[in-house]
């Protein structure tokens, strides 16, 4: 349950990320490509910074 719990609240954080932030935006654009797996999206979303 609280890997579930867990996962939704990545998953909202990512979205609200992808949304807002120039940064973001350009990280998931250079990724597009290859399909990059949540972990790896907010790994350089958090490198980006």
């Amino acid at each position: 349950m609280l890997k579930v719990l867990l996962g939704l609240e990545l998953y909202r954080l990512t979205n609200f990320l992808r949304d807002n932030g120039d940064k973001c935006r350009r990280f998931v654009g250079n990724n597009t490509s290859r399909n990059p797996s949540k972990l790896e999206y907010v790994r350089g979303v958090s490198d980006a910074y």
